[in-house]
């Protein structure tokens, strides 16, 4: 697969710039290139900037680009200051240790221009993701880097800066941007530079963005070729392209599964937070915690949109957001999004059925619930229980029509098979903390 002609972005440093420059060493670089003591990115800079004194720009409205920090800007704690006052929550620091030594002041001990303890004695987290200037980035760090930033801007705001804030930092901020909000590299490297001009400066940066960008269309798709006869088969799957991170988080549990559910409670509660215990048991392995019930009611009108064309209507929305950009690594982005319970649902239905055979069989879906703790743990059973303490939670009426996907989801069954899973349901609607 390649890049669309209309979706590749162009280098702003012609190949022969880029190849002298990879060429010169690094030490050297600093005093042909930069200026040296002299060099403008490493000084009280005099034009306009978001921060004073610093050369920084605001990409969006929550990542900032900016050139590296040097020791006078942490004077008074003025740079604290503004990002406390900003909410910026952590700094991405994408130089090598000792780089640019020559440049401005140089570097003090820690290898670079400044303190990192600053910014974390002021609870600033600082993540060091060391990339050569100029060069290229393998598409499983970039993947695992963006991930942490998105984790992050989550909690807040985000800075990130390389040397003079423009190569590293600018591919980086438009992979988080792919990621996001599913844009092409040309498209991505374009709003980064309308705010911040000449970023993403070398051929192969920009190529690195294209694999990526390759990576997230062919590489990542949410859907396995073919269906699976266990969870676990599909979690491996996912697991070769989702960063370790996220591996850890969803466990056992397919991450459409999990996101999905999550979404789906947000729209009863303040807050929603699951919570996974280190446990061979999936009874008590996962616990939601909910902040206060929102004003939001289940009508018979979605009820009975749950009941007829559920796995076309989730074709329909899948379908529709793949062409958006949506895949397996930002999938979150477009499920947190979708505030319709008939589409979230719906959404799920079209998943588990295409993504699996038949997980189970009725009798053993029964027997399972009927025995609880000392039951048989089957890798179809962590999904299994997370969804069935999510729909305890959820308004008593929609309990028994999702019992029935739940059967059909996971036995393939359209009997009486769904009245335990409902019986279990009603039983256990109390046994999840819900804030005050």
């Amino acid at each position: 697969m390649t890049v669309p002609s209309s979706d590749r972005a162009v280098a702003t440093y012609s190949s022969l710039r880029t190849a002298v420059l990879n060429l010169t060493p690094g030490n050297l670089k600093c005093r042909l290139y930069c200026d040296g003591p002299a060099c403008k990115f490493c000084k009280l800079y005099n034009g306009s900037s978001v921060i004073p004194g610093l050369y920084s720009s605001w990409i969006t409205d929550d990542i900032l680009a900016m050139a590296r920090p040097q020791l006078f800007h942490f004077e008074n704690d003025n740079i604290i200051q503004y990002f406390k006052k900003s909410n910026i929550v952590a700094v991405f620091n994408l130089q090598e240790p000792q780089e640019h030594a020559f440049c401005g002041a140089g570097n003090v001990i820690s290898g670079f221009s400044y303190y990192p303890e600053r910014f974390m004695e002021n609870n600033i987290f600082h993540y060091n993701f060391p990339l050569p200037d100029f060069e290229a980035c393998l598409v499983e760090r970039m993947a695992d880097i963006v991930t942490v930033m998105v984790h992050e801007l989550k909690k807040g705001r985000i800075a990130v800066h390389c040397h003079a804030g423009h190569g590293r930092t600018g591919m980086v901020i438009a992979a988080c941007l792919m990621r996001t909000r599913g844009l092409t590299p040309r498209k991505a490297v374009e709003l980064v530079r309308s705010k911040r001009p000449s970023s993403v400066q070398s051929g192969d940066q920009v190529q690195a963005l294209h694999a990526l960008h390759i990576f997230f269309s062919n590489g990542a798709p949410i859907l396995p070729a073919q269906p699976y006869r266990s969870t676990s088969l599909y979690v491996e799957y996912t697991s070769r392209i989702l960063p370790k991170m996220d591996v850890r988080k969803y466990g056992n549990v397919p991450k459409p599964i999990y996101v999905t559910v999550v979404a789906l409670l947000r729209i009863f509660f303040s807050s929603v937070v699951l919570r996974l215990q280190t446990t061979s048991n999936p009874f008590s392995c996962f616990r939601f915690e909910c902040g206060e019930p929102t004003s939001f009611r289940i009508t018979e009108e979605m009820l009975n949109l749950m009941s007829v064309g559920v796995t076309a209507r989730g074709q329909s929305w899948y379908s529709q957001r793949v062409r958006q950009g949506m895949n397996i690594l930002n999938l979150e982005r477009f499920v947190e999004t979708e505030h319709s319970v008939v589409e979230l649902v719906s959404f799920m239905d079209y998943f588990i059925r295409s993504a699996f055979f038949q997980l189970t069989s009725p009798e053993r879906l029964a027997a399972f619930l009927r025995n609880g703790n000392d039951s048989n743990v089957e890798d179809w059973s962590w999904s299994f229980y997370v969804l069935l303490s999510a729909i305890s939670l959820l308004p008593q009426q929609a309990h028994e029509r999702m019992s029935k996907l739940v059967a059909q989801w996971f036995a393939r069954c359209d009997g009486d098979s769904w009245k335990a899973i409902y019986s279990w349901i009603e039983e256990n609607n109390n046994n999840h903390e819900i804030s005050s």
